[in-house]
């Protein structure tokens, strides 16, 4: 009997979790139609975090602050708002309602946002880890600055493709612990990683990723190659790896041959 009761509360449990999927899609998708209702507002926590996933994963992002705002909270954690339109207004929500996040994901999204205000709300996020903004002219070194020196719990950080990231930036990096650093396409040359070779954040980063960037052998040499794991340069002009010959802890290079 116990047997046959656990397998009808599973089988239940299981019907329950199917139609919640199903309510979960057809709010998401209709999450216009329940914008001056009232009860988005009502919802538990945990249903407003899988709207969020459901809306960014499979409905290319949120392009209404009134309704992204209406599912915020002050216990969410992580958000991952790529494919969105992220204005003035969506920063200063997420740095009014949820300041506890520890990670914050914005990749191919619609940038409407100033840079002062980037620089007044990211920030604020003190317990930030995880940071992942691309291909944004508003990411400077000013703006880095000012995260690194208010997030000290940041361990990956991912400006790529970020234009105004230049040599300048390496300083800011030398109070974190940052394990994994992505700083491909952007503006950085041989003088960013002599700077990082010397700061103490070296000692800590395991996995770089340099593509696209205006470096060479020269700049290479200079970092903690006895710490790296994974490296990618891809699009860099390398033309000599024999110092690598040594360096056992690696475990993926990406790089093209440049003719």
């Amino acid at each position: 009997m116990l047997k046959k009761y656990n397998v009808r509360r599973l089988k239940n449990e299981s019907f329950l979790d199917s139609l919640l999927n199903i309510c979960i899609k057809y709010i998401s998708a209709n999450l216009c139609a329940y914008k001056n209702s009232g009860y988005l507002e009502l919802f538990p926590i945990h249903i407003k975090d899988r709207i969020i996933i459901y809306v960014t994963r499979i409905l290319k992002g949120f392009h209404d602050d009134d309704l992204l705002e209406t599912l915020l909270h002050e216990n969410l954690i992580n958000i991952d708002l790529s494919g969105s339109t992220i204005s003035d207004r969506t920063l200063k929500s997420l740095a009014t309602y949820c300041p506890n996040l520890k990670k914050i994901v914005m990749s191919r999204a619609r940038y409407l946002f100033s840079e002062q205000v980037l620089i007044s709300t990211i920030p604020t996020f003190t317990n930030l880890n995880n940071f992942q903004l691309n291909n944004c002219k508003e990411v400077t070194d000013e703006f880095l600055r000012e995260l690194a020196l208010k997030c000290p719990n940041l361990d990956l950080l991912d400006l790529s493709g970020c234009k105004q990231i230049t040599d300048e930036s390496a300083s800011s990096l030398d109070t974190l612990k940052l394990t994994k650093l992505n700083v491909s396409n952007t503006s950085i040359t041989d003088q960013f990683l002599a700077k990082l070779g010397l700061s103490p954040v070296s000692n800590y980063i395991e996995d770089i990723n340099l593509s696209q960037c205006n470096i060479t052998t020269n700049g290479l040499r200079n970092l903690r190659w006895d710490k790296l794991k994974y490296v990618g340069f891809e699009g860099c002009w390398i033309d000599d790896l024999e110092f690598l010959n040594s360096k056992k802890q690696l475990k993926f290079i990406q790089w093209t041959i440049s003719k």
